[in-house]
């Protein structure tokens, strides 16, 4: 089966996603992905009448199916009997492949059984499960890196007041420099302590030659 193309998901829009050369039509309201149920029966070559007679005659499955406006086959939109995505393997599974004469119509019957629910989940669920996990982890992160950046503007602000004192405290220049290169260190300045040795480290020696 070919990987599904991603595209936006339109609200009470129906849509036809491709499965293994055949279409299964779909919509989505907003809350319930609805699958249009007599275009599995068809695509599976079944008659329609018996197994309609069979979701009639299921307690579970005749509370859920319902009629949505569907894209027909001739592109028309039309009213159709329609199953929750969830329900989609009830019906599937009331096919008993091993009652059907036909060899090929039994292998794409228990392909169907197989894949036709996770075709649809992964179409209409799983991609939306995925955007919604990014934008949460997303979000996380802008949470976490704002608060890191209100932290550092606070260590920021403490060190300048100490940076401050230590400079009101003491006239002496080497006792002035030595503590605010610690004062620096202490709240992870530690690369604007290296850079300015290095810028002094490069002065005194432009004076030596």
């Amino acid at each position: 089966m070919k990987e599904q193309k991603q595209v936006e998901i339109k609200v009470g829009e129906p849509v036809q996603i491709e499965f293994y050369g055949d279409y299964l039509t779909a919509v989505f309201d907003g809350e319930t992905v609805w699958v249009a149920v007599k275009p599995i029966i068809e695509n599976l070559g079944l008659a329609w009448q018996p197994q309609h007679r069979k979701i009639l005659e299921d307690p579970v499955l005749s509370q859920t199916i319902t009629e949505k406006v569907i894209v027909a086959k001739d592109g028309k939109k039309r009213m159709m009997l329609c199953l929750p995505l969830e329900y989609i393997n009830g019906l599937l599974f009331k096919i008993n492949p091993n009652k059907i004469p036909n060899p090929q119509v039994r292998e794409k019957v228990i392909r169907y059984q197989k894949e036709c629910y996770k075709a649809l989940f992964e179409y209409f669920i799983a991609d939306k499960v995925r955007r919604a996990y990014s934008f949460e982890e997303f979000a996380r992160w802008v949470e976490l890196e704002l608060k890191t950046i209100k932290e550092k503007s606070k260590a920021m602000e403490k060190a300048a007041r100490l940076i401050n004192a230590v400079v009101r405290a003491t006239k002496d220049p080497v006792l002035r420099d030595k503590l605010t290169r610690e004062v620096l260190k202490q709240f992870g300045y530690e690369e604007v302590v290296k850079e300015a040795e290095e810028a002094s480290s490069e002065n005194q020696l432009r004076r030596l030659f």
